[in-house]
């Protein structure tokens, strides 16, 4: 596991009863009725979301990927880091928890 970069323990799993595939039906679920309400395809807000869609094996027409959108300052093909852009453009330090990994909700916001 990749604690330092996902922030998952096994600790935190411990109690987790979904399964995988539980979790990306409900992730469909959620975009679907987000359709349905806006009559529109939702849009994916998100950093890398490659590797998260990936891991769920979903393909999603509509996404802003900020690891994409912004360039890392040695051009491509790097991309800028999450905690690089939010010190930038936020003015605010994110994962900066060491070894300990970094916390999913903290990336979120």
């Amino acid at each position: 596991m990749r604690i330092r970069w996902s922030g998952i323990t096994e600790e935190a799993l411990r109690d987790v009863t979904a399964s995988a595939k539980e979790v990306r039906d409900e992730f469909i679920s959620l975009l679907s009725a987000s359709r349905v309400k806006t009559g529109r395809e939702p849009i994916l807000l998100g950093h890398s979301l490659e590797s998260d869609l990936k891991a769920m094996k979903y393909c999603h027409s509509r996404c802003i990927d900020t690891a994409l959108l912004y360039h890392h300052p040695r051009g491509r093909p790097l991309k800028p880091g999450l905690a690089w852009l939010t010190k930038k453009w936020c003015g605010r330090e994110i994962q900066n928890r060491g070894e300990g990994g970094h916390d999913a909700e903290e990336d979120a916001r």
